[in-house]
């Protein structure tokens, strides 16, 4: 993991430095790295991790440059979120929909994101705030112009014993859709080597492509909407893990 976030010259530089370092030392070591957008960075690493989507930008001159740079270097696409992105994309805040918790998964898997970053589990602000039941009154979970809850999946309970939030619940339930996807993707592709199940097989590459009663693309920017609707996401699910079950017959 690199420097993160190198905005500043004096990251950028300690990046590059560390680049030609781990090129001379130990080259077969995958490098990450977070949010670039200097010139100087671009293809240094092994894993490209932007916040947000550039992929959801095509109107974005400068995102598609990146992107295509970072292909031409066949890096890693990675994503993540934080303090921002916000609304239209899912977060993982406090006054969020639970749903935006799960979509982001849903998302990873439609833009073909092999990886995705999160920075914490259980930031809870000023260390001196806490106390052995938690944090006191004066600890704030965010600022106004973003969502509440950056960085804090559980909580403390009494002698600091952590609870899970619902957000965190919901993240689970999101990793697990998106496993879903890639088991479909592998009965797909053994169905296909085996010459197997051709009338399932159409049905199965739309369910692979996302239904877009839960996200679809756009003429937006973001060009993706998603649903709120839980029912319709766990439809969804439900009919992928039927496929899943048909293929391997």
């Amino acid at each position: 993991y690199m420097v993160d976030e190198p905005w500043g010259e004096d990251a950028v530089n300690a990046n590059i430095r560390l680049a030609e370092l781990m090129d001379r030392v130990a080259p077969r070591i995958k490098r990450l790295i977070t949010a670039p957008r200097d010139p100087r960075l671009q293809g240094i690493a092994h894993i490209w991790v932007p916040g947000g989507l550039p992929e959801a930008a095509p109107g974005d001159k400068e995102s598609q440059e990146r992107i295509a740079i970072w292909q031409s270097k066949q890096a890693e696409m990675w994503w993540y979120i934080c303090c921002g992105p916000v609304h239209p994309y899912p977060n993982f805040f406090a006054d969020y929909p639970t749903i935006d918790s799960r979509m982001v998964f849903w998302l990873t898997w439609k833009y073909n994101k092999t990886g995705f970053l999160y920075w914490g589990v259980e930031y809870h602000g000023d260390p001196k705030e806490m106390t052995p039941d938690g944090p006191t009154e004066r600890y704030t979970l965010g600022t106004p112009s973003m969502g509440n809850g950056d960085g804090t999946l559980c909580y403390y309970g009494p002698n600091r014993a952590f609870y899970p939030s619902v957000r965190l619940n919901a993240i689970r339930d999101g990793i697990e859709d998106y496993e879903y996807f890639a088991l479909l993707r592998q009965a797909v592709d053994q169905a296909e080597r085996e010459g197997k199940h051709a009338d399932l097989l159409p049905r199965a590459k739309e369910l692979l492509a996302v239904d877009p009663e839960v996200l679809r693309l756009t003429d937006g920017s973001p060009n993706f909407a998603y649903t709120l609707d839980g029912e319709k996401l766990e439809v969804a699910r439900r009919e992928i893990a039927g496929m899943i079950v048909a293929l391997g017959r």
